[in-house]
C-alpha cells in the first residue's frame, strides 16, 4: 500500500484526470477539485471538468514536486537541523574500558 499516491502524481504529471479514494496520503497528494476528483460520475459526464482537472493536476505536480521546490524543502531541513545542532543535548556513551 502507498502512502503518498505516487502514481496519481504521476499521473496528474501526465496531464491525466485522477479519481482517487480519501486514504492515506491521497488527498493530499491529489487534492480534490485540484488535478484530481472523487466523484466518478461527474468526471465521466464533463469533458469541461476533465480539462480543468488535467490542467490543475499538471500545474500542482509541477509546484509540489519540481526539482527546484524539492531543493528548497531540503535547504530549509538542513538549515533549521544546522541550526539546532549545538543546541541538542547528546548522550555520551560510557567509557570502554
Amino acid at each position: 500500500m502507498e502512502t503518498y499516491g505516487l502514481t496519481l502524481v504521476e499521473a496528474m504529471a501526465c496531464g491525466t484526470p485522477v479519481v482517487a479514494s480519501r486514504v492515506g496520503g491521497v488527498p493530499e497528494a491529489a487534492p480534490n477539485g485540484q488535478g484530481a476528483i472523487l466523484a466518478v460520475m461527474k468526471l465521466r459526464n464533463s469533458p469541461q471538468l476533465r480539462e480543468v482537472l488535467r490542467e490543475a493536476g499538471r500545474e500542482i505536480v509541477c509546484a509540489r514536486n519540481s526539482l527546484s521546490a524539492f531543493s528548497i524543502a531540503f535547504e530549509g531541513v538542513y538549515r533549521e537541523s544546522a541550526s539546532s545542532g549545538g543546541n541538542a543535548q547528546r548522550k555520551q556513551s560510557a567509557p570502554i574500558v
